[in-house]
């Protein structure tokens, strides 16, 4: 009996030097805080997390099914990232990122809808290379305003997605070396030009007297950006419906909806809505998504679709010649 004390006495203490060799551990789950760990004198430390920025208008869900909507991220919009694993869902394997939101809220999204920053583009005709190098080729020139995500860093140079320009060219995984500014002031006046011109346009929802006050405050802010807004208040730079030109690899298709069709974030009807697309409109049709649905007594597929540059899921029931 002795010798057994003896033993659980000396496991005992052996355990104490073990946690006291540790420097650093998670708070327990009793905590509940992603933020702070405990030292070796049992201080609580902050952590300073990861932030990343939304990559165009994003869900936030509930649920790592990603079910339950919590929350649609704007262009550019900072979430403190906490955790990134891969989950399975519907049979396909994915990227999801555990975020909070400025509000403390907290969701699920796939982390390929997120970048590390987003810069704008301060010089017109800035290029942008096939490859981190001047020689790979210019794939595209980015107009003054444009709101870049950025998702490497090499060398001086910056990985970029920019999505559809109003050209119809696409800009996903390019590179720029100069030409841009990563200030959160100028990239956030970027994002509201580039809402309120889709406003004004009608190809995003909105208050067209709320999107001209917008552009008539920044265009006499005197900022890199003010010619940019004068450009848009004036109509040079918006595209009118009929004359939109779509990329050539795209198929286009004609919205036959009474009621017109709506382009949601998601390829749900949980998905925010991000346009209305009047009937007898023209949508360039990007991918076909999953597996048929029935909505509304129709059954077919959601499709990913761009609409006068914004991209979305519409239900595919409703568009003629796909």
């Amino acid at each position: 009996m002795k010798k057994l004390l003896v033993l659980i006495t000396l496991l005992f203490f052996a355990g104490l030097l073990v946690q006291t060799g540790c420097s650093k551990k998670e708070v327990s789950d009793e905590n509940e805080s992603d933020t702070e760990i405990v030292d070796d004198d049992g201080e609580v430390e902050d952590v300073e997390l990861d932030t990343k920025v939304a990559k165009f208008p994003a869900s936030v869900r509930k649920d790592v099914e990603l079910t339950e909507w919590v929350a649609t991220l704007n262009t550019a919009e900072e979430v403190q990232l906490l955790e990134v694993f891969d989950q399975e869902i519907k049979g396909k394997t994915y990227s999801l990122s555990r975020v909070r939101l400025s509000d403390d809220s907290e969701g699920y999204i796939r982390s390929d809808y997120l970048a590390d920053y987003a810069v704008v583009i301060v010089s017109d005709k800035t290029p942008a290379f096939k490859r981190n190098n001047t020689t790979s080729g210019v794939a595209a020139r980015l107009p003054v305003g444009t709101v870049a995500m950025v998702e490497e860093e090499k060398g001086g140079w910056l990985k970029i997605t920019a999505g559809e320009l109003p050209d119809g060219t696409k800009v996903y995984g390019k590179w720029i070396e100069k030409g841009f500014s990563n200030d959160k002031a100028l990239v956030t006046e970027a994002v509201i030009i580039k809402n309120a011109i889709g406003v004004l346009a009608g190809s995003v929802k909105g208050d067209a007297s709320i999107a001209r006050d917008s552009l008539n405050k920044i265009a006499s802010s005197g900022s890199e950006l003010s010619s940019v807004a004068e450009l848009a208040l004036d109509g040079t730079s918006a595209v009118e419906k009929d004359d939109y030109e779509y990329a050539d690899d795209l198929s286009i298709g004609t919205v036959s909806a009474g009621g017109g069709l709506k382009v949601r974030s998601d390829p749900s009807v949980d998905g925010e809505e991000l346009v209305l697309i009047p009937s007898g409109s023209r949508v360039g049709v990007v991918d076909k998504v999953g597996e048929e649905v029935e909505i509304g007594g129709k059954t077919n597929y959601w499709y990913k679709v761009n609409y006068q540059g914004t991209v979305g899921f519409a239900f595919g029931a409703f568009i003629d010649g796909i």
